[in-house]
């Protein structure tokens, strides 16, 4: 068998990936039209996983599939309003290590995880680390930014939590392919009534996937896979610690990806990168 982290170090380099053309996109379009498009091609990607799914499934499983569902979309439409307004190497960290602080709590509380004294020091350091990375905050993040849309991290965070709390929880009677498959039906069909709600029409959908076909099959074809990978990763292990190692490494390659590709400043942050992987060492380990 696989081990886990190497699901969780797959998932954490295709979010990254996934992170740089949705930043992309967004510098023109706006976030509930990318969400909508991604979400609906991302399902139809997904499919293919219908042979490795088993649906005989409990009614109580199959509600929890669609609230983690409806939490994973939320955090979607709201990282993606985020994505909109400021810069990869500025969001990414915060959105990506947020979600840590609520989900091991909850995982606690309602699931039971408990790491090792090691572990807990692994993700302290990490969160440091990444968020010392924001320290020239006054270049990378706007603080008028920060201050007006703090509300919207701490949400997205705690919605990504509850999410990933479920999907835990579930995910020790359903398969993650199972999982997928579901919860990317389920997304799709709360999106389309969601834009018909606020729209009435889908006609930027059209618009998009005729404007963006290279970029949206891109990113839907890695936003399976992360999500799959990231699945596999924690069937086998805690969620408390999958997702700070898959942060950290979405995290690194996001923020010096961005630093080439998007001119983003980044060389300072070099010493940080280094004693974010002594902190990914540690959780492993």
């Amino acid at each position: 068998m696989i081990e886990w982290y190497y699901f969780a170090i797959a998932s954490g380099l295709l979010l990254a990936f996934a992170a740089l053309i949705e930043k992309h996109m967004l510098n023109h379009e706006h976030a509930t039209s990318f969400t909508a498009i991604t979400t609906i091609v991302s399902t139809i990607f997904s499919l293919v996983l219908l042979v490795y799914s088993n649906f005989s499934i409990s009614i109580t499983e199959f509600i929890l599939i669609y609230i983690a569902s409806t939490f994973f979309l939320a955090n979607g439409l709201l990282v993606a309003r985020l994505y909109r307004h400021s810069e990869v190497s500025s969001v990414n960290p915060i959105t990506s290590t947020l979600p840590i602080l609520f989900l091991t709590v909850l995982t606690f509380i309602f699931i039971n995880e408990v790491l090792t004294l090691t572990q807990y020091l692994g993700i302290v350091v990490l969160v440091a680390a990444i968020y010392l990375m924001l320290s020239d905050s006054k270049k990378t993040i706007p603080v008028e930014f920060l201050r007006k849309n703090i509300q919207y991290f701490i949400v997205a965070a705690l919605f990504y939590s509850i999410a990933a709390t479920i999907l835990k929880y579930t995910l020790s009677a359903v398969s993650p392919y199972t999982f997928l498959v579901l919860s990317s039906l389920f997304m799709s069909v709360d999106m389309l009534i969601f834009v018909f709600v606020r729209f009435r029409t889908f006609k930027y959908i059209i618009r998009d996937v005729r404007s963006y076909k290279l970029e949206v099959t891109m990113f839907s074809i890695a936003s399976v896979g992360y999500g799959l990978f990231y699945y596999l990763a924690v069937a086998q292990q805690s969620v408390s610690l999958v997702f700070p190692l898959r942060s950290g490494i979405s995290v690194l390659l996001a923020v010096f990806a961005s630093g080439i590709l998007l001119k983003e400043k980044v060389v300072k942050r070099i010493p940080l990168a280094i004693i974010m992987v002594i902190a990914m060492y540690l959780l492993i380990r």
